[in-house]
Order: C-alpha cells, then structure tokens, then sequence
C-alpha cells in the first residue's frame, strides 16, 4: 500500500496553474501522500481549522500574496495547536526580495524559482525529517 510511504500523510497544494498542480499532485501521490488541492489559498486554511494536515506548499508565484498570508497563518495555527504541519512557500524569481518576510521556523522552506522536482522532494523529506530514498 503506497500510503505506507508518506505515513498515510495529508498534503494541501495551493497552486493555481493546472498543468503543475496535476503533475504535482501524481508525483505526491507517487510517494504515497493524499493530495488536496486549491487554487484559492482561503482554501488551505478553512482546511486546516476543520482537519489538520501534514504538508503546506504554496505557490506564492500564483496565489500572490494571499497565499503568503494564509501560510503564515496556517503555520502559526499549527504551532499553536502544536500540529507537526510542516510548509513549503515557493515564491517566484521577482519574489525573491519577500523570502525574508515569511517567519523563520525550523518547519517552514523558502524556495525561489527555478525549483525542480527534485528540490521540492527533497525540501520535503527534510522537513519531515526522513530520507528521500529516490535519486535522479
């Protein structure tokens, strides 16, 4: 059972280009995550405060700076409830200046385009602290 993989955990994407979030949500499931996806970034977090989840990755490229908010919101609700959340903020190349205004926690990455596949995995399992067993 592939849900093994990831624990059986719960991943919410907010991105809102199509072609991406359905080639991220088959590689995710690949390894064995539920995918939940949004393009409204409100989405996430009405989400969180019903069921938490696991994993948080935001394309801020495209939710632009709702999708900031929201993140950080999310994050700090998720410390507060003491939720092992952990976040993903993938800002784009003219973005790059806002890195330093997401809140530095010991869960949350910050990745500025170009981001690769690879990045985004291995991001990931770092931050749960687990090893990513797949090389490319």
């Amino acid at each position: 059972d592939l849900s093994e993989l990831a624990g059986g955990r719960t991943l919410f994407l907010v991105e809102s280009n199509h072609q991406l979030q359905e080639a991220l949500r088959e590689r995710f499931k690949a390894k064995g995550f539920r995918v939940l996806l949004a393009v409204d970034p409100l989405r996430a977090l009405d989400r969180f405060r019903q069921q938490p989840y696991d994993v948080l990755i935001v394309d801020a490229e495209n939710a632009g700076e709702d999708g900031m908010l929201v993140f950080e919101q999310v994050m700090n609700e998720a410390r507060d409830k003491r939720s092992p959340c952990v976040g993903i903020m993938v800002l784009g190349e003219e973005q790059a200046d806002l890195a330093g205004q997401v809140g530095r926690r010991p869960n949350v990455k910050v990745l500025v385009r170009p981001v690769s596949w690879k990045k985004l995995r291995g991001s990931l399992y770092d931050l749960l602290g687990e090893e990513d067993k797949e090389d490319e």
